[in-house]
Order: structure tokens, then C-alpha cells, then sequence
């Protein structure tokens, strides 16, 4: 076998692996930066309740008086939070690519621990944080 046969082979299935591992670093890494973000609109959502006794029906209702301006997640493909008012709790969710585009991962915070996924299959994950989790959607 020649040394050009061997690397023709072995320089795209190493650049693969690297992706692979890559990938899920950056993943990891970017998710940490967006909870570390969100932590304004979480303390905005639990104040605002405290004084109505109620969670807000939208982000917006937050503004100005418990929010001046919803923040950025900071990541680059992550575009921006959203939040979901349920019965008793709420959620705020933003969502990133797993491996170029084929699927997504889905994180959420939900102070009751009431993880939701959008199909009974996904196992949920510890996202690195408390009431933190996150579920890949293929």
C-alpha cells in the first residue's frame, strides 16, 4: 500500500473524527455561554412573578420595568431565547445545530423540573447547570 493510497484515506476520516469531537466541544462550550446569558431573563421572570403572582404571559410584558431589553445569547447560531408560560411554571428554551444542520439540540430551563421533549423517543441530558436540561431533535 503507498503513502498516498494511505493519507488519501487517512486525511479525511482523521478531519471527520476532529469534526465530530469539534463539534461537540463547541457545542458544549456555546451552550454554557447562552445559560450564563439567560440568567437576566430568569431573574426578571422570577421577580416579575413575585410581585404579580403570576409568570408574564410574554418576554415583553418584562419590559422596561424588570428588563430593559431581552439579552443576547452571546453565540453565534444561537439567535434568541424564547420562553413558554405553562400552568404552573415556565421555560425558557433557545435551540443550536447538532452537526451541520441534520438535527438540533433543544435547552431548556424549567425551575419545576417539567422537561418536555417534542417526541416521547429523546432522552433528556443534564445541561451543565441546575434546571438546566437539553434533548437532541432529529
Amino acid at each position: 500500500m503507498s503513502l498516498s493510497f494511505m493519507l488519501l484515506w487517512m486525511l479525511p476520516a482523521t478531519s471527520f473524527s476532529f469534526t465530530l469531537w469539534g463539534a461537540d466541544a463547541a457545542r458544549n462550550f456555546s451552550r454554557k455561554i447562552a445559560i450564563q446569558n439567560a440568567s437576566p431573563i430568569i431573574q426578571a421572570i422570577e421577580t416579575y412573578y413575585q410581585t404579580h403572582k403570576q409568570y408574564p404571559d410574554q418576554l415583553s410584558d418584562l419590559k422596561p420595568a424588570f428588563l430593559k431589553q431581552v439579552p443576547s445569547t452571546g453565540v453565534m447560531g444561537i439567535a434568541t431565547y424564547q420562553y413558554e408560560k405553562r400552568d404552573s411554571s415556565f421555560a425558557v428554551i433557545f435551540t443550536q445545530n447538532v452537526l451541520a444542520g441534520f438535527n438540533k439540540e433543544i435547552v431548556s430551563y424549567d425551575p419545576r423540573h417539567q422537561y418536555s421533549t417534542d417526541d416521547s423517543l429523546n432522552q433528556v441530558y443534564p445541561a451543565g447547570k441546575d434546571k438546566w436540561q437539553y434533548y437532541i431533535l432529529d
